[in-house]
């Protein structure tokens, strides 16, 4: 029995933590200083209505290329995206 509990809470937290780099249903704002790469102002996964992600690639609504995921990087617990351009020059965005 002790075995079954503990089997089920290790399920559980595991679940829990989920994929903490999942781009569904987030919003981010364009907050790069240097103004070095831009794909949008906003770029919003919400409901697949503009944007969404295959593999590491974003793609508009109809199904063109956009940018390609550089990195997600946390910023005092705030996660950052870095996005590249069809230029090659990588935009930061920061998650609303």
């Amino acid at each position: 029995m002790k075995n079954i509990s503990i089997l089920f809470l290790a399920i559980l937290l595991c679940q829990s933590c989920g994929n903490k780099n999942d781009l569904k249903n987030s919003l981010w704002k364009y907050c790069d200083d240097n103004g070095s790469g831009y794909v949008s102002d906003i770029i919003d996964f919400r409901g697949n209505k503009y944007l969404y992600v295959k593999n590491d690639t974003i793609f508009n609504k109809e199904n063109l290329a956009v940018a390609i995921i550089d990195r997600i990087k946390y910023y005092y617990g705030e996660r950052r995206l870095f996005v590249k351009d069809k230029k090659g020059l990588i935009a930061r965005y920061c998650e609303q």
